[in-house]
């Protein structure tokens, strides 16, 4: 079962691009001031009603999880869009996600949520992530962004700053994001790229 599970990932991640209707993603890397360095991959796999996405990541040079779900995607006017995401995570977590994608006054704004249900011993883990653009300007952009993880009952890290998106051709960007985090009391910061 397991290497059945294998060759349908394996085999969306070597194809996807191939059939979907759009392939979008980040690359990020950063670091918490306190020594905890990190590596993060998303990608995302859009057809018409239906999104793919695939998900590892890095600390410390350690991979600490893979992830693989699968939802469907709700237009909900022409600049807003819902996508929901269902699967699992190589620590044999379920996977419970969404992404919501609007522009409210002229401002762009990305909600992410994403549940992680234990399946064994551990607690249920609760991510949260929000951008709201800070400016309208074409070329390139501010945007405020929050992250924060809360395990069990536990909030863990709660990054709040700001984010400088340098645009690049191919509708890809750079992006330079300092925070602070009140939890963990350090200063830290995310660059990266994106494309969609």
């Amino acid at each position: 079962m397991k290497r059945l599970l294998l060759f349908v990932i394996i085999s969306i991640l070597v194809s996807g691009p191939s059939f979907a209707q759009g392939l979008s993603g980040e690359t990020e890397v950063g670091s918490d001031g306190k020594g905890e360095d990190y590596f993060s991959q998303y990608l995302f796999y859009d057809f018409k009603n239906l999104n793919v996405l695939t998900r590892y990541f890095y600390v410390n040079g350690v991979l600490q999880r893979g992830e693989f779900a699968i939802g469907p995607t709700v237009a909900l006017s022409k600049d807003n869009v819902l996508k929901f995401q269902f699967g699992g995570t190589t620590d044999k977590q379920v996977m419970l996600a969404g992404l919501l994608i609007a522009k409210a006054c002229g401002r762009h704004i990305l909600y992410i949520v994403d549940e992680k249900l234990s399946t064994q011993d551990g607690p249920n883990m609760l991510y949260q992530k929000i951008f709201v653009s800070l400016n309208q300007n074409q070329s390139d952009s501010w945007q405020f962004r929050s992250d924060g993880l809360t395990v069990g009952t536990k909030q863990v890290f709660w990054r709040i700053g700001l984010e400088y998106q340098h645009k690049l051709p191919d509708k890809k960007h750079i992006f330079v994001a300092p925070y602070y985090d009140p939890i963990r009391k350090s200063v830290g910061g995310q660059i990266g790229v994106r494309f969609f």
